[in-house]
């Protein structure tokens, strides 16, 4: 690191034979607390995740953390991916969504009283056995 290269706790575990990634993630931390290395950028992995701190020899100022993605952000990414990665599956989700996103519904609700049915969110879903048995008149005993 002192040559100029610039590492992050991944690099440093792998440059030695015994250390492990705890060993790697403290010391590195420690060197920074002292003013010894600097933040030089934050690089993001290739799942997308949270970013880890690439650090340089020296003093300087720390380059600043990159702001969280919100969840529409996430959510974006995730169907941009889908689409590129498989469209098959892609088509089925928004199916899916397009099905739970409906306001009307599938069938009159006299008709799904009658089958069994009960409304729940925007769907409906069969109703247990034990509710669907009429309850016994208690006023008549």
């Amino acid at each position: 690191m002192m040559s100029g290269e610039r590492m992050d706790y991944l690099t440093v575990w792998r440059s030695t034979e015994t250390g492990s990634k705890n060993w790697a993630f403290d010391t590195l931390k420690m060197l920074h607390r002292e003013n010894l290395i600097h933040i030089v950028e934050w690089r993001r992995g290739s799942s997308g995740g949270s970013p880890s701190p690439l650090y340089a020899w020296g003093r300087g100022t720390d380059a600043a953390k990159p702001v969280r993605y919100e969840n529409k952000e996430k959510c974006r990414r995730y169907v941009e991916k889908l689409k590129a990665v498989s469209p098959d599956k892609y088509e089925a989700q928004r199916l899916r969504q397009a099905l739970r996103d409906r306001k009307s519904p599938l069938m009159d609700p006299i008709i799904a009283a009658m089958l069994g049915y009960a409304r729940h969110g925007k769907g409906w879903t069969k109703r247990k056995i034990d509710e669907q048995k009429p309850q016994a008149d208690h006023a008549a005993t």
